[in-house]
């Protein structure tokens, strides 16, 4: 009996060592662990939400001010208008690049660049088609004709003509091209040409007649226009030192220079003074 006795309780001990309770109390730990990050993990979700819900709802997330630089002809209320922002609209939501092409689709406007600050503020810069002519009206009203052909309507009357007038341009795509030549033009080659005349012919549709405040006739094409304007001003340079006080400067295929022809009472002062100093040497 006390052999069987011992030879049981050795068998408990083997079935106690083979369940390994130490191990089970190591799960436990390891279960209680991830328990614990997971509830730290959904504590600090929930109140990073209630944060941001606190801050969408608070003025650090709205548009505070709106403001434009940069804009000559066109009004802060058509610009903001264009933008479709407003105070008070969500700052985040937000996106430059929709704004600039709103803007950018008003016909004046060359570029917009709109740029965020935080909190609240958004810069929208323009840039405008720069004058390069001016145009009469019918009612005798000053436009300036910008670079893109577009007109606009000068309130002030008191502005300084200093550019040259278009005038008698009914093919409005031949004005065009004719302002955007001119916006790449210096404006110190401009500054004697007072006005621009369409002079189309069968060999060059887009020519062009020019009149100076000197005085003298350019006849050129828009297409040469670029490479030509350099070479009136000399031409009348040298016209002027000859004592020659006007004329027509043909800039086409070759440059030439034509004297207006001598009016006739100055033709017939002329012959009657000639004929008179040959009496007098008779």
């Amino acid at each position: 009996m006390v052999i069987e006795l011992s030879q049981a309780m050795v068998v408990m001990d083997k079935m106690a060592a083979s369940q390994n309770i130490p191990a089970m109390r190591k799960v436990q730990a390891k279960t209680k662990s991830r328990s614990s990050r997971r509830l730290i993990f959904l504590l600090i979700l929930f109140f990073i939400t209630i944060l941001l819900l606190l801050f969408f709802h608070s003025s650090y997330s709205r548009i505070t001010s709106i403001e434009i630089l940069g804009q000559i002809y066109v009004s802060e209320e058509s610009i903001k208008e264009a933008s479709g922002i407003e105070l008070n609209d969500h700052f985040f939501l937000v996106s430059p690049e929709k704004i600039e092409e709103r803007i950018e689709a008003i016909e004046i406007i060359k570029d917009a660049v709109v740029t965020k600050q935080f909190p609240g503020r958004v810069f929208i810069d323009i840039e405008e088609y720069p004058e390069v002519a001016y145009e009469i009206t019918p009612e005798g009203r000053p436009e300036a004709i910008l670079a893109n052909g577009s007109a606009v309507i000068l309130t002030d009357q008191s502005v300084i003509i200093d550019k040259p007038i278009l005038s008698g341009w009914v093919d409005q795509e031949m004005k065009r091209r004719l302002t955007e030549t001119l916006a790449n033009i210096p404006d110190s080659l401009l500054a004697d040409i007072s006005e621009i005349k369409p002079n189309p012919s069968r060999s060059y549709p887009d020519k062009i007649m020019m009149y100076t405040r000197s005085f003298f006739q350019i006849e050129t094409t828009i297409e040469k226009l670029p490479e030509k304007i350099k070479v009136y001003r000399p031409i009348i340079e040298d016209q002027l030192e000859q004592n020659v006080n006007g004329g027509m400067i043909s800039l086409l295929e070759i440059d030439r220079f034509i004297p207006y022809p001598e009016p006739e009472e100055t033709k017939a002062d002329s012959g009657e003074g000639a004929e008179a100093q040959a009496e007098q040497r008779d």
